[in-house]
Order: C-alpha cells, then structure tokens, then sequence
C-alpha cells in the first residue's frame, strides 16, 4: 500500500522512472544489508555463548584450586573441569 501511495505521488510530482529505480536499488541495498548485519550477530551471540562457558569453567577450577590450596591439600591439584 505504501508503495502505491509513493508511486502515485512520484507521478503527481514528476520523479522519473530512473529515480524511482533508485529508490527501489537502495531499499534493495539496505534489506541486504540489514540481513547481512542479523546473521554477524547471530554469529556473535553463539560465539559469545561459547566465550560464556569456558570462562564459567575457568571460574569454577579457579575456585577448586583455591578450595585445594586452603584445605592444605597434597597435590596433584585437581583437574580442570570439562562441563559447569
């Protein structure tokens, strides 16, 4: 409906067939490029999810090792977990 409302006013106003083209070629650009910019951040957001992991894992052999030191334990400390 939109369209039909510009176009018909392009015509009243006189705007050539090639602006109109224009328009249409940069609207075309700019749903590329919007797409373009959705899928880096869904990319993005997986990455960071899998940033967000290990760092928990990180942080929870942080936290053994500390316990281990505290407790006066012998080594070997223990290992570095695989899952949160």
């Amino acid at each position: 409906m939109l369209t039909w409302r510009r176009f018909t006013a392009d015509k009243r106003r006189g705007v050539a067939t090639d602006e109109r083209e224009l328009r249409r070629d940069t609207i075309a650009d700019r749903d590329a490029l919007i797409d373009q910019m959705q899928e880096e951040m869904r990319e993005l957001r997986a990455r960071m999810s899998h940033i967000e992991v290990e760092q928990a894992l990180d942080q929870q052999w942080a936290r053994a090792l500390v316990d281990h030191i505290y407790r006066g334990s012998p080594p070997p400390p223990p290992a570095r977990p695989t899952r949160p």
